[in-house]
């Protein structure tokens, strides 16, 4: 088999690697502008939400998840021959469950930011000590996804 013919072979592996790559980078860049304070990322956040047409923090969530839900569905429709090239199963399990971790974390941030808004009926939206709770639970998802991570890319350098 020529070289050629095996990057073809890996060509739907590697398009859904960089899927959720994609995925990860709009996610990390979402938590950045929610976690990390800046006066530029401040201002930016303020005229962000004023502007007509643009995403909640949480419509954006849902879109990363629809569009990590799709990548999912794309490892499990992967053919044998889209797996043979050296290492494709342990690339295609380690993906799966790092996109499912990602999902979880992104799932522990909507909850996160759910326990931020104030509620409707003008009370108190969670028992004291329930936000500490939350953050602990997304922190050990988001940390959970990262370990992940670093063993897909490991993988991922050594094809």
């Amino acid at each position: 088999m020529y070289p050629c013919e095996e990057r073809l072979k890996m060509s739907d592996l590697l398009k859904i690697v960089y899927d959720v790559a994609a995925v990860r980078s709009d996610y990390l860049r979402l938590h950045q502008r929610l976690f990390h304070i800046s006066a530029g990322g401040l201002l930016d956040n303020l005229s962000r939400r004023h502007t007509r047409g643009s995403l909640t923090d949480r419509q954006e969530l849902d879109e990363l998840g629809r569009r990590l839900s799709r990548a999912l569905d794309g490892l499990t429709q992967l053919k044998e021959e889209d797996l043979s090239i050296r290492r494709g199963r342990e690339i295609q399990i380690a993906l799966c469950a790092y996109a499912q971790a990602l999902s979880e974390s992104m799932a522990a941030l909507a909850t996160l930011l759910e326990s931020r808004q104030p509620p409707h009926g003008g009370g108190r939206n969670q028992a004291p000590g329930q936000s500490q709770v939350t953050r602990i639970a997304y922190d050990d998802a988001v940390q959970y996804h990262n370990r992940l991570g670093a063993r897909l890319n490991a993988l991922l350098t050594t094809l």
